[in-house]
């Protein structure tokens, strides 16, 4: 990569990228923190709607997923 781009473009590129990368872990840290100022209890509902078998199967999919993630961040 570097033999395609001279020096200040490459260095632009690694800036950029870390640029993204950081935003990427600010947002995370944001949405973090949000959820651990309150102490409320929260509550998902996830419906099937209309859809018929492939409805259900993606709503268990989103459970699973939802469940998984609160388990994997000390949430119940």
């Amino acid at each position: 990569m570097a033999e395609e781009m001279n020096d200040n473009e490459f260095r632009a590129h690694l800036i950029s990228t870390d640029i993204n990368q950081l935003c990427s872990a600010v947002s995370r840290y944001r949405i973090d923190q949000e959820l651990l100022k309150n102490d409320d209890d929260a509550a998902i509902t996830i419906t099937a709607g209309a859809g018929g078998v492939d409805s259900c199967d993606w709503t268990m999919m989103l459970y699973k997923m939802y469940k998984r993630w609160s388990a994997n961040n000390s949430m119940k």
